[in-house]
């Protein structure tokens, strides 16, 4: 019942910003439909679910994720060394030099993090961690 409410109910009109502790202050982006911020250096994306703000448990998970001491630091590390085990080995270089642009909380246990590289447009790289698991793609 809650899956039909979801997507034929009314949806909330998004906070033009919202605050979440730990990721600052996010704007609102029509164009994604994310609300988006900085962190050193890092876009911060929050996924919008039809409420005028993220939900309670998203918000709470982006917070517990985030004040992890060396969180992307070590999800990028993780997401490298299963694109290593998956890709071939004259892939690896282009693996190292790979820098995540975007952090997208898409829902609690469900994190997308995307990456370009050197040339900063192709090819686009993406980790995805569900709670332990990783999965890695590239769109070349």
């Amino acid at each position: 019942m809650q899956f039909f409410k979801n997507l034929f109910g009314k949806k909330e009109v998004p906070e033009p910003t919202v605050t979440i502790e730990g990721a600052g202050s996010l704007d609102w982006d029509a164009d994604s439909k994310y609300w988006i911020g900085t962190l050193s250096g890092t876009t911060i994306s929050v996924a919008y679910d039809g409420l005028a703000k993220p939900k309670e448990d998203l918000a709470q998970f982006v917070t517990q994720t985030l004040k992890q001491p060396d969180f992307l630091e070590n999800a990028v590390s993780r997401i490298k060394s299963v694109a290593r085990a998956q890709y071939p080995e004259n892939r690896h270089p282009e693996i190292e030099e790979l820098q995540p642009k975007d952090v997208v909380f898409q829902n609690p246990n469900f994190i997308l993090i995307q990456f370009f590289s050197p040339e900063d447009h192709e090819p686009f790289w993406f980790g995805e961690i569900h709670g332990s698991e990783i999965y890695v793609g590239c769109d070349t």
